[in-house]
């Protein structure tokens, strides 16, 4: 990865590889990680333990907003079908 940079991770999962995250962000005080629960996969207790990886405790794709825009989008495909 670049250094000095951000990697945002808004997957439901861990599509990447966590040693090599870990040696990255280590590397370089610029480099940044941040990640909401989901994100971090199953190394979340890891990620703990790294100061420029930034964790939030809560899925931030449950916010009221996404969840009323995804109720209409279903509602929106039943009506359609």
């Amino acid at each position: 990865m670049k250094e000095t940079a951000v990697f945002v991770n808004t997957s439901l999962g861990q599509p990447f590889d966590a040693d090599a995250l870990f040696a990255w962000t280590a590397r370089q005080t610029g480099n940044f990680a941040i990640f909401d629960l989901p994100g971090s996969g199953t190394v979340t207790e890891e990620c703990a333990k790294h100061p420029n990886i930034i964790r939030y405790n809560h899925p931030s794709g449950f916010t009221t907003e996404a969840r009323v825009r995804l109720t209409n989008k279903v509602l929106d495909n039943m009506l359609e079908n």
